[in-house]
């Protein structure tokens, strides 16, 4: 989540008033009273430059993971991948080689809002993103067979397929909630994906995950608040899901705006 990434992605917004929901106020700061600029995703913004839902910041990483399964979900087509591009940096940013990962035909639809600041180089403050297509590609890999790849420090795409765990699913849902660090005082994401596996049987998933991040233009200063992630699915030996589960976010409306008091 390197908040330099949005210095290239983002023109002039039109003003908008959106809102964001009550129970997502339960883990994030409530919104300030201001009016919003919405950017709809992929129409007038082509989203943040990434391939898959994976980097690293800090000493861990980003991903839906536990101890016995890790979860890759794509957000560009997979086949539009770079072979050579180093996945554990996350964003692949446009440059004199080419568009980066927003050359890539996305995978999901949203919006991005703005409350604090409508300078075009920063990120937004809030990003709702969701599958555009009913066959989402997902990649379930053993943990243990992921870390041992990512423990140098790089990893790519044709690296990940040929683990003899992967297990390929498609997703027919898949949502999250971002709030990216360098406009808000902590990186908060909210996940969740269900699906069928190609081998048969079905999968669905919860992940939040939140950090700090003194210094938005160095990830290695981030610090890992909180991770949950929940897993039911037809894998092998796959466990029970794991406690503590926020309450889910039941709207995306204003919480001082009448009509989200559920």
């Amino acid at each position: 989540m390197k908040s330099i990434i949005a210095r290239t992605l983002f023109g002039a917004l039109a003003a908008s008033v959106l809102m964001t929901g009550n129970a997502l106020a339960q883990e994030m700061p409530p919104l300030p009273h201001l009016a919003l600029a919405r950017l709809d995703v992929p129409v007038e913004s082509p989203g943040l430059p990434y391939y898959v839902r994976l980097s690293q910041a800090g000493d861990f990483w980003v991903m839906p993971s536990n101890d016995e399964w890790s979860v890759i979900v794509f957000f560009r087509d997979q086949d539009c991948i770079p072979l050579d591009f180093n996945l554990a940096e996350g964003f692949h940013l446009p440059g004199p080689d080419g568009l980066g990962a927003i050359g890539c035909k996305p995978l999901h639809e949203g919006f991005d809002l703005r409350f604090t600041s409508l300078d075009m180089f920063t990120p937004p403050d809030y990003i709702f993103t969701r599958n555009s297509t009913l066959d989402l590609p997902v990649w379930f890999v053993a943990t243990p067979e992921l870390m041992a790849l990512l423990d140098r420090g790089f990893v790519f795409i044709d690296e990940i397929e040929a683990l003899p765990s992967r297990v390929s699913g498609r997703a027919w849902h898949m949502e999250e909630q971002l709030r990216p660090f360098g406009t808000n005082p902590e990186a908060t994401l909210r996940m969740t994906a269900s699906g069928r596996l190609d081998t048969g049987g079905r999968f669905s998933f919860f992940w939040f995950h939140k950090a700090d991040v003194p210094d938005p233009f160095d990830p290695s200063t981030s610090t890992l608040l909180e991770d949950i992630f929940e897993l039911e699915a037809d894998l092998p030996h796959s466990g029970p899901p794991r406690p503590g589960r926020p309450r889910p976010v039941k709207c995306i409306i204003h919480p001082y705006l009448p009509g989200c008091n559920n």
